[in-house]
């Protein structure tokens, strides 16, 4: 398949999309097992059928703190992916069966240049959301998450809200005049200003010395609502998710979800570039993926920040597919209606 074009009848001339890796199991074979997600999961010429469309961007020349390695995220979550069956044992949810679900690949970013990359990004996630299926992006660094937030307002009429669970504010002007990872949220603001107001965008998960007044006063000048992991802790996540939710729908007609690994407390998630301790807890991110996935407004969710090369014991990727499982797991109970 080829790296510039992919022609099918199902996917009408897409650039820039790699086939994923493939992988082998190393389980032995259960008869009375269901279906693992690498069997469950279908290729990319069944979008069309597919409700949701997970996609790879490989990306992390936005990395700042000299620790990249988020590129091979997309990589570590599949292969994570191979321990994972279809069947959520705490909602005692089979997802076979009432969700369908394609892998289309990567996104051929180029890591030396984010202009071309993030156009590259916004094409692809565009075509994803025309076809009617709800983008799972697996990063990458968070400067991916721009160029995300605007193919979404590419094809909703109204505004968009933004719910980031994320360690840092992510609000820089700037790197010494370079984008980055620390900047996606500042540029949402800024540049897709009238689509999404401060008001509806909503952070969650923030901790340790590593952000600035200047930002969080620009922040407050805006009107974003930010949650400490102090606050998710003391309040308990429920809470805060329900909140968080009301301030980003209020207005608008679409919500944007993006996960960032490190607004989970190192010890659960060392795997990323900037770890830091006092984070929210694994349980908590868990549960708080699947009540915000099954929020109608909801349509698009990203998990960026996983580096393979960084983890310990593969506990950050572990963690990461987990979060993604929940994911389609709130999105199932969404559409079949369910409660738990």
């Amino acid at each position: 398949m080829s790296t510039e074009e992919i022609e099918s009848p199902a996917i009408p001339q897409m650039s820039f999309l790699r086939p994923p890796s493939i992988k082998v199991s190393p389980q032995v074979d259960d008869r009375f097992e269901g279906k693992r997600m690498t069997h469950f999961i279908k290729d990319a010429s069944k979008i069309r059928e597919c409700d949701i469309a997970l996609i790879g961007v490989p990306f992390d020349g936005g990395t700042v703190t000299g620790r990249p390695g988020a590129r091979f995220g997309p990589q570590g979550v599949r292969q994570a992916f191979l321990l994972h069956s279809t069947f959520n044992p705490v909602m005692e949810v089979e997802l076979n069966g009432l969700v369908d679900i394609c892998d289309l690949g990567d996104i051929d970013v180029l890591n030396t240049n984010i202009a071309e990359s993030e156009k590259r990004i916004e094409k692809v996630l565009t075509w994803i959301h025309e076809t009617g299926a709800l983008p799972v992006m697996i990063g990458g660094d968070h400067t991916i998450t721009f160029s995300s937030v605007k193919a979404l307002t590419n094809t909703v009429k109204g505004k968009v809200g933004v719910i980031v669970f994320d360690c840092h504010y992510d609000m820089r002007i700037s790197h010494h005049g370079e984008i980055s990872c620390g900047t996606p949220f500042r540029r949402v603001l800024d540049s897709l200003e009238g689509r999404v107001d401060g008001t509806n965008l909503v952070q969650i998960g923030i901790h340790s010395f590593i952000d600035f007044k200047f930002y969080r006063d620009y922040m407050k000048s805006k009107g974003t609502r930010l949650y400490t992991a102090l606050e998710v802790h003391e309040r308990g996540i429920q809470n805060v998710v329900k909140e968080a939710l009301e301030y980003a729908s209020d207005g608008t007609d679409a919500i944007y979800f993006s996960f960032d690994i490190d607004s989970v407390d190192h010890s659960m998630a060392p795997g990323t570039s900037s770890p830091m301790g006092g984070g929210v807890l694994s349980w908590e991110a868990i549960r708080a993926v699947e009540m915000i996935a099954r929020n109608n407004k909801v349509k698009a969710f990203d998990i960026v920040e996983v580096s393979p090369p960084l983890d310990h014991a593969d506990i950050t990727t572990q963690l990461a597919a987990g979060l993604v499982n929940q994911f389609i797991t709130g999105f199932a109970l969404r559409r079949q209606s369910l409660d738990f």
